[in-house]
């Protein structure tokens, strides 16, 4: 099923994994932020992540 599906959705799904295995919700809301919104949740979460870097 996976094989099929978005970059966008295979990385929200890891996100997911690694949130319920680290038990971090923050972790969790980034992956259904990603799952719901897709491929502008991505670049929503790369612009973040270079702004943070930047400062």
């Amino acid at each position: 099923m996976l094989a099929f599906t978005s970059i966008a959705t295979k990385t929200s799904v890891v996100i997911l994994v690694v949130s319920v295995l680290r038990g971090d919700w923050m972790i969790g809301v980034v992956g259904v932020i990603v799952l719901s919104v897709g491929n502008a949740g991505l670049m929503l979460l790369a612009y973040v992540i270079k702004r943070m870097n930047e400062q």
